[in-house]
């Protein structure tokens, strides 16, 4: 899929309006970004980096809320939401050079992925009395790709409401920054997905990397990264196509190994055998492992992630990164999760993904 650079004009509708039920001091900020010219059939991968809206003061943000607005039709922001068969945000993701709120994992020319979301429109909220630190001065990124259906060239706005604590309200200092990790499937590819054809896996199921002939070659595992210190998870989301059913992420602590798939559903647990997310107990590493699965025999009834081909279809169904975490599970379709950093020791985490 080829890619490009565009430069836009940003708007940023940043109305501070308190937030009820949010600690003192919280602010809901309504940001807006662009307008976006799409294409009939638009599919593209863009990269916009020049005055994408941000907070501009130093805080920490607590929860977010993605979405896409047609344009009003003096260009300005907003008019209605289109339905997600008609035109959508397929992926939106945000990267910072903040070094307070610096994240682990992938790391792009020094920028990080810190928020991500896509066209299930997943809400990203922190557990109580954690953020993540925004600084004034850090420089924001949007990666994106936004599908138009139809045949006529429209005008979108990707928006998002950020429920915002500045550092200067005292609940701040009650806060402990948040820091989120990114794993792909196929980490450090400039194009991490991973494809599944008709006919592969089991009982029309298929789980990458396990059921993958060789699927890093000679070289390490790319679904794995290991932590050089402990911490908490406070949670994960996960990113997959059309034909996606669910993603793993294995946490494995010194002396464990990731449960075997066999592309069924996902294992259940005994009430004694609930995951833990304190990364602190181990005493040598932890490896997260990232496993998506997904269909391979056609649509799923009923299944709102089925894939839209027939099973008679040659097409592979391509899957991008995915990740869920036991801690917490969204259906945000992208390898994402966030966490609280502790005292410095070592710890490795590895992932895995499942499709359909």
């Amino acid at each position: 899929m080829g890619r490009r650079i565009i430069f836009l004009s940003l708007l940023a509708l940043a109305l501070p309006v308190p937030t009820a039920g949010a600690v003192a001091g919280t602010q809901r900020l309504h940001f807006a970004a662009g307008p976006y010219k799409v294409t009939p059939g638009a599919n593209l991968i863009l990269l916009q980096y020049r005055q994408v809206p941000k907070p501009t003061r130093d805080g920490f943000i607590v929860r977010m809320a993605p979405n896409l607005h047609y344009a009003r039709p003096d260009g300005r922001c907003c008019a209605g939401i289109p339905r997600v068969d008609v035109i959508h945000l397929h992926h939106g993701v945000w990267l910072s050079n903040g070094t307070a709120g610096e994240g682990e994992g992938s790391n792009f020319g020094g920028f990080y992925p810190f928020l991500a979301t896509g066209e299930e429109k997943t809400v990203t909220a922190l557990p109580p009395g954690y953020g993540y630190p925004v600084g004034a001065h850090d420089y924001w990124v949007i990666n994106y790709m936004i599908h138009n259906l139809t045949s006529r060239a429209t005008k979108v706005y990707i928006t998002y409401d950020l429920d915002f604590v500045p550092a200067t309200a005292p609940a701040a200092a009650h806060i402990i920054p948040a820091h989120p990790i990114w794993m792909d499937v196929e980490a450090h590819s400039i194009y991490p997905v991973f494809d599944v054809l008709r006919g592969s896996g089991r009982g029309g199921r298929y789980t990458f990397p396990d059921m993958a002939r060789s699927p890093y070659g000679a070289g390490p595992p790319r679904n794995e990264l290991t932590l050089d210190h402990s911490g908490t998870l406070l949670g994960t989301a996960g990113h997959l196509h059309p034909g996606g059913l669910y993603t793993d992420l294995d946490l494995i602590r010194a002396g464990a190994s990731p449960r075997p798939r066999d592309g069924g559903s996902p294992p259940s647990r005994s009430s004694n055998d609930q995951p833990t997310c304190d990364l602190s107990n181990s005493p040598n590493s932890v490896q997260l492992m990232l496993r998506p699965s997904t269909i391979t025999r056609g649509p799923s009834p009923g299944r709102p992630n089925s894939s839209s081909s027939s099973p008679s279809s040659r097409r592979p169904a391509t899957t991008s990164p995915a990740i869920v975490t036991p801690c917490l599970a969204s259906s945000l379709r992208y390898g994402w999760a966030i966490a609280a950093r502790a005292s410095i020791g070592r710890r490795s985490a590895r992932g895995a993904g499942s499709a359909t």
